[in-house]
């Protein structure tokens, strides 16, 4: 395996980490996180939620409608295991960006 070092700006970093969260949960089956990246004020998000429902039951027929895979169930797939330790160094890199001094939150662990 090859290591490949990237340099970022914090607002690219930003949106590749929500990019990253947003790609896991889909590959999850946590199709409603979709609604997450707009404000409630332009859409019905009862609508929304209604489709998002109607298109994960249409790519993932054998999940139950009330329930979604875990990271590491053989399911979600390999990419969205890659997509999420991907998004946990770059939440852990920018933690430390950010507070040089450490903290005691999630993300500098």
């Amino acid at each position: 395996m090859t290591t490949v070092t990237l340099t970022l700006t914090e607002e690219q970093a930003d949106t590749l980490l929500a990019a990253l969260d947003i790609y896991s949960r889909l590959k999850m089956g946590q199709f409603s996180a979709v609604t997450d990246l707009f404000p409630a004020r332009h859409f019905d998000r009862t609508a929304a939620a209604a489709a998002l429902k109607e298109a994960r039951q249409a790519v993932m027929p054998e999940l139950d409608p009330r329930g979604y895979y875990g990271i590491r169930n053989l399911e979600a797939g390999e990419q969205a295991r890659v997509a999420f330790d991907v998004q946990q160094v770059l939440r852990h890199a920018l933690a430390w960006h950010r507070y040089p001094e450490g903290g005691i939150g999630v993300c500098f662990n």
